[in-house]
């Protein structure tokens, strides 16, 4: 794929108290709303962001920053063509999820074959395993015991979740997002990977759970605020006994207050790891 002329790199610089925005993925989910598609944190109050020249307005932009109080500077580069796939693929290499007795390795299909691999092409989508959240969820994932088991993907991106727990066992899996690349791409590395008989790719919201559905396990590698503002519907579709909910997507230190929204919808914490700034919470529903 040769990205075609007109995507721009903007850069925003985030004055005292921008790190907080970032860090809780608000500015992020803001920007997704107005066109935006690819992001990348510099340091801890720049970000990068990636969006076609149609759908770029330095005025709308500047006040959605003013309506989050942020005193931030921006600057909007025009991006040379590139074809982005042989940029990507010049860069990538594969990864290795361990977990404690067993691991799976992720890999594009232009790397060599080893028997288990699961194969992503990321395109536009978030989730190659290389990513801090990402290798947190599917390293517990593989711990798992999913034989025969029902497991939700919500914010799939690539899929890849999804597809480590395939190849622990798992059944049924439905892997939702809200974004149409993402799906597109999801259902590509679902095809890629023969899985179309376990996994349902569906394009949506958290309203787009089937309702009255209770998972073995739900994977949720989000943002603080997503899942917070979700933690009851996530409870609702798990169940009880040796269900398990799994959280990524936040940091280190905003563990404790995910685990006090957790309690208050009758969630308990099984085990939290962390892993640079990152964290991934492991829960259960409290026993009655």
């Amino acid at each position: 794929m040769t990205m075609a002329e007109g995507w721009l790199e903007v850069r925003i610089r985030l004055g005292a108290g921008g790190e907080l925005l970032l860090a809780a993925g608000v500015l992020q989910e803001a920007l997704v709303e107005m066109g935006y598609e690819g992001f990348v944190t510099e340091d801890a109050e720049v970000l990068l962001c990636y969006v076609r020249r149609d759908k770029y307005s330095v005025e709308s932009l500047q006040s959605m920053l003013d309506a989050f109080e942020a005193d931030a500077a921006v600057d909007a580069q025009e991006l040379p063509i590139k074809n982005w796939n042989e940029e990507w693929e010049r860069n990538v290499t594969p990864v290795v999820l361990r977990g404690s007795c067993d691991s799976i390795r992720i890999r594009a299909a232009f790397h060599s074959p080893e028997e288990g691999d699961v194969i992503v092409t990321p395109r536009m989508a978030f989730g190659t395993g290389h990513h801090a959240t990402t290798s947190l969820v599917g390293e517990v994932l593989i711990d798992a015991d999913l034989r025969g088991k029902r497991v939700l993907d919500m914010g799939c991106g690539t899929g890849v979740l999804a597809l480590v727990a395939v190849r622990r066992g798992a059944v049924e899996v439905d892997a939702i997002d809200y974004d149409e690349d993402a799906v597109r791409n999801a259902r590509e590395n679902v095809k890629i990977n023969r899985a179309e008989g376990c996994v349902n790719v569906i394009h949506g919201g958290f309203d787009a759970i089937p309702r009255g559905v209770q998972y073995d396990c739900i994977a949720a590698n989000l943002t603080l605020n997503l899942l917070m503002a979700h933690m009851s519907l996530l409870a609702t579709h798990l169940r009880g006994g040796d269900g398990r909910l799994v959280v990524s997507g936040f940091l280190a230190r905003d563990v404790k207050e995910l685990l006090e929204c957790a309690r208050r919808y009758g969630l308990r914490e099984i085990v939290c790891r962390e892993r640079g700034e990152w964290a991934c919470c492991v829960l259960g529903k409290e026993e009655c």
